[in-house]
């Protein structure tokens, strides 16, 4: 759906209602005809947990279970849910606080067509290379594991670290100025106007390296494919999820260090404490999950009201 706003705001033109409703109604058909082509890949064969599920899951069979062990169960719930929601109110309400990341300091020079522009510099932190006040993230991140959490760090570096100079030295990325960060700028760039521009002028105003960028993406996640069917079981889990490198590229890169440092805290946790991380270690993420979620919902019921 969204190269129409795009186009509207381009162009102006708008569909009429007829070819609107087609339009969805098709959009909408391929997706669920997409999904169900997906499923066996993301599912069956590499098993990515979803973590809003498993959080919603979780919480419901402990309040609902009885027992000595599920009472312990439950007070990690909510005492996870209390921590995470209670650093959600303190930086929505009391005090920002700040986030984490490389000093501004460190980062890429340009080339000299950027520096013309008025860029000369670019900070990773800039790019978004930092780590926010989310506990929901971490939580986000010990549930999917540490097979999609590395898989997001690759994204990531690649895209985030590797990819932004050449990028702006192409001119297939504009810098941002105006106070826009890099994120939306590359974002925006990359997901809107690109595709409107091609419905509207044609394929020619795809740029130079899109198709060349779009085959070895495919080949990679071909590759990743074949070799996670033929590697033995065990080592299935060393093999980066096609999937997760794909997400690294359109979330933002705090999201993807969140989840990768959770995913990387399981592992600690599982190899020192392993019996007490197999019963309790999902109850504690759902339980960081569901607290930061609710704080968040009465943070914008808030806003909405303007309190």
């Amino acid at each position: 759906m969204a190269p129409i706003p795009a186009l509207t705001f381009l162009t102006g033109y708008q569909l009429s209602y007829p070819l609107l409703v087609t339009w969805v109604f098709t959009v909408s058909f391929a997706g669920v005809i997409t999904a169900l082509a997906i499923r066996r890949q993301m599912l069956d064969r590499e098993g990515l947990p979803f973590p809003n599920g498993i959080a919603t899951a979780e919480t419901i069979m402990e309040v609902y279970a009885t027992g000595r062990e599920p009472a312990y169960r439950i007070k990690l719930l909510i005492g996870a849910g209390l921590t995470a929601g209670g650093v959600k109110l303190v930086d929505s309400f009391l005090y920002r606080i700040p986030s984490l990341g490389p000093p501004q300091a460190l980062g890429f020079q340009t080339t000299p067509n950027v520096v013309a522009k008025g860029v000369d510099h670019v900070s990773w932190r800039a790019l978004g290379l930092e780590l926010q006040p989310s506990l929901l993230l971490f939580g986000f991140g010990a549930i999917v594991g540490p097979r999609v959490g590395v898989s997001l760090l690759l994204g990531t570096l690649l895209a985030w670290v590797f990819l932004p100079g050449k990028l702006l030295s192409l001119d297939w990325v504009q810098p941002a100025m105006g106070g826009t960060s890099w994120y939306e700028s590359m974002l925006e760039w990359l997901l809107w106007p690109a595709v409107a521009e091609v419905l509207s002028k044609g394929l020619d105003t795809i740029p130079g390296g899109a198709g060349p960028a779009v085959a070895a993406s495919i080949l990679i996640g071909i590759l990743l494919a074949v070799l996670e069917a033929i590697v033995p079981e065990k080592m299935r889990v060393y093999v980066p999820s096609a999937s997760s490198l794909g997400f690294a590229f359109i979330i933002p890169p705090f999201i993807s260090l969140a989840m990768f440092l959770g995913a990387m805290s399981r592992v600690v946790a599982e190899k020192i404490r392993p019996v007490w991380s197999h019963k309790y270690l999902i109850v504690i993420a759902a339980g960081l999950v569901a607290g930061e979620s609710l704080a968040g919902i009465l943070s914008a019921l808030t806003q909405f009201i303007g309190l």
